[in-house]
């Protein structure tokens, strides 16, 4: 099971939804961004766990609007999600990130460069923490608030490692007087 699965049945185990009410959730939670999951790709895969008989669908009506479809986790759904919360938690996944990637390079760059490249990438950080910090203090859901400060204290180690990263170029160029090919990080 794909990681959009895990969040499809994650969020109906408390309560069914239609679509919407599930693009809304995941967006106000701040959930992509710890997680990929594009709207095209939720409904794909309401209908495709719905095949499989992990949710049931059922027609509902509220006044004149259009009906819409509501999904329902099933027992079998239920199973599912507990098996692949046994299998998630005790996953040993590596991190990779784009940004991970960027900053060994960036990193070797000269002091001048590296700057330019990482203080842009640190103030994005700092924004985004300042977002999180807001959106949580907003929330009442305690494990929604938890996934939130899991997500700032992320960001944070992002800026920890990009300032180290940073500081360690200029302080051997600078301090070893050597060539910036020389740097070795990784």
């Amino acid at each position: 099971m794909n990681q959009s699965a895990l969040i499809l049945l994650g969020l109906l185990q408390n309560k069914p939804m239609h679509g919407y009410d599930i693009e809304q959730t995941i967006k106000d939670s701040g959930m992509r961004h710890w997680a990929q999951i594009g709207t095209s790709t939720i409904f794909a895969t309401l209908n495709r766990l719905a095949d499989k008989g992990l949710l049931d669908i059922r027609e509902e009506r509220q006044g004149n609007r259009p009906i819409r479809k509501v999904f329902h986790l099933t027992n079998k759904g239920r199973d599912a999600l507990r098996t692949e919360l046994e299998k998630g938690l005790h996953a040993s996944s590596p991190l990779y990130s784009s940004r991970i990637t960027a900053a060994a390079f960036a990193a070797k760059q000269t002091p001048e460069t590296a700057g330019a490249l990482i203080d842009p990438a640190i103030q994005a950080l700092k924004e985004r923490k300042q977002t999180l910090l807001e959106k949580e203090a907003k929330l009442t859901e305690k494990s929604e608030k938890i996934l939130l400060q899991f997500q700032r204290q992320v960001v944070e180690a992002e800026m920890k490692a990009l300032r180290a990263l940073y500081t360690d170029a200029k302080n051997i160029a600078v301090n070893e007087n050597v060539e910036t090919d020389q740097l070795a990080f990784f």
